[in-house]
């Protein structure tokens, strides 16, 4: 609360009789207002002068505090902030927001090249992140499409962004492909813990007691019988084996989330029987909380970046979605991030205090 307003009513509503004094308990009413935003522009002038000895002209350095570029670490934190995290804008929606908002004029080059030294900033983090995803006992991941038109792919080949989460944090990394040897590249070769996802052959270089079906998956690519019994979630073993017999031995069928009614009559139970236990396997996880549900489908959704963009955009989704699990401030990691980085200094973990 910043400000107080004091309100005493002049007379008695009945007699009017003048009325003073306090009242202990008062009535409260709170307004919630912004004050105009208006952008601190400081000007740095580098003294030149001249020795009276030699004629020498000597012009003051920019101290190593200073920006060398025209926008300091919080405005360029912002940038970040909406281009590929918590709002993700384009560049023309970034540049109108700036100049709206803050009154802060910035071209799209210069929003171009804060995001690759914001990027820059984040390569430490996100290294951090990823050892530690793979140390996790439990890790969910998904894959999502997207489509790389510039940079290293000029044929707009389809690519893959991959997303791996864990109870600590969460990562995303980009890929050409949703091979074997991309999901290596996420999970890692000596990867010992499970991992819930899809049917995928991607997956199949893990042995079986390290595999978790996803039964959100199962449940929008397979129909079971009225009478196939589903094992219990916390089993990877059983409920992989049930998943292949159900889907191997005729009694389910495998169908497109797009076709019309089931074919036959059990069929038509199936996404019925097991939705009820579809309660967050290959989920957003968060601390303390059972996660929702995730299908393949709410991710693919396509994404046209550069290579650069597709990098920065997986770092800093991985910098807030994994904040976030830990109730931590984004804006302020990513000011913490870019000072330390360009500045010198100790870059911030994404890791949460043990």
């Amino acid at each position: 609360m910043d400000e107080v307003v004091e309100h005493h009513p002049d007379a008695c509503r009945r007699c009017g009789t003048l009325l003073e004094g306090e009242d202990s308990a008062p009535l409260r009413h709170q307004v919630i207002e912004i004050p105009p935003i208006t952008p601190l522009v400081i000007e740095h002038r580098l003294q030149r002068l001249v020795s009276s000895s030699y004629s020498t002209s000597t012009c003051a350095p920019l101290p190593a505090a200073v920006e060398v570029r025209h926008f300091g670490p919080r405005l360029s934190s912002l940038v970040g902030l909406l281009l590929g995290s918590a709002f993700p804008l384009s560049f023309s929606k970034t540049q109108a927001l700036l100049q709206y908002l803050l009154g802060v004029g910035m071209s799209r080059g210069e929003i171009a090249t804060i995001r690759l030294r914001l990027s820059a900033a984040l390569a430490e983090p996100m290294a951090q992140a990823l050892e530690a995803a793979r140390q996790q006992p439990v890790a969910y991941v998904v894959v999502a499409v997207f489509r790389e038109a510039v940079g290293n792919n000029p044929t707009g080949k389809r690519g893959w962004q991959w997303v791996m989460v864990t109870a600590v944090v969460t990562v995303f990394i980009q890929g050409m492909s949703r091979s074997t040897t991309a999901a290596i590249e996420l999970i890692g070769s000596a990867f010992g813990g499970i991992v819930v996802s899809n049917r995928s052959s991607a997956y199949n270089q893990l042995p079986t007691r390290q595999r978790q079906l996803c039964w959100a998956n199962l449940c929008a690519t397979s129909t079971l019988s009225p009478n196939a019994r589903a094992p219990a979630l916390n089993s990877a073993p059983s409920c992989w084996a049930c998943s292949n017999s159900c889907l191997g031995s005729g009694t389910a069928t495998r169908t497109k989330r797009s076709t019309g009614p089931p074919s036959n009559n059990a069929a038509g139970h199936s996404a019925r029987n097991l939705r009820p236990r579809c309660n967050g396997w290959l989920s957003w996880v968060t601390s303390g909380a059972r996660p929702a549900p995730v299908g393949d489908s709410a991710q693919e959704q396509p994404w046209r970046p550069s290579r650069q963009g597709a990098i920065c955009r997986s770092r800093l989704l991985t910098v807030t979605t994994s904040l976030r699990q830990q109730g931590r401030d984004v804006w302020q990691f990513l000011e913490q991030a870019w000072i330390a980085h360009h500045r010198g200094g100790v870059i911030p973990s994404l890791l949460p205090d043990p």
